[in-house]
């Protein structure tokens, strides 16, 4: 499937018009990212009453656009890897390596919001978390919520760095 021309043009906006990625379709109710294949996978329900649920439950924004902007976070991470090792990572999103299995977008409901992340599915895994952020910057409109903690802000900015220093 070929990358919609509003994405395109909003990954060279920002610095990323050279990331390259597989973009599909998928029957399955959840939108995700498989690092192996290194496919963004898009669910065919995502604006469905389903995709808003699971939007709402993950406490993201009711906007299509965004599972992609936040999938695309996930192929943007896979593609620098190496810095999740990193200690400004580490202390900016946390470790990766905690065990993702006993997290999910079920658990986020869970959750009440902390200010400290743009979403409650941010709050699940740090994977999760760089994901919501990337999304969010990459949103023209600007924040989820009314105004971003300067934990938030401490986190775009680390993304702002992470694009200059790896986009195209």
């Amino acid at each position: 499937m070929k990358i919609a021309l509003w994405l395109t043009n909003e990954l060279k906006n920002i610095g990323l018009g050279n990331l390259k990625f597989n973009l599909e379709m998928t029957d399955k109710f959840i939108s995700e990212y498989d690092h192996e294949t290194n496919t963004v996978y898009i669910s065919e329900y995502v604006d469905s009453v389903v995709g808003k649920i699971g939007r709402f439950m993950g406490g993201r924004p009711n906007d299509v656009k965004h599972s992609y902007r936040h999938e695309i976070g996930h192929a943007f991470l896979n593609s620098i890897w190496d810095v999740t090792s990193h200690k400004r990572f580490i202390e900016t999103f946390g470790d990766v390596d905690q065990d993702y299995n006993e997290y999910g977008i079920y658990r986020s409901v869970l959750l009440q919001h902390d200010n400290n992340y743009v979403s409650k599915y941010a709050q699940t895994h740090p994977e999760e978390d760089f994901a919501e952020v990337f999304a969010e910057y990459m949103e023209a409109s600007g924040c989820v919520y009314e105004e971003d903690s300067p934990e938030v802000e401490k986190k775009k900015d680390y993304i702002e760095y992470l694009i200059k220093k790896y986009g195209s």
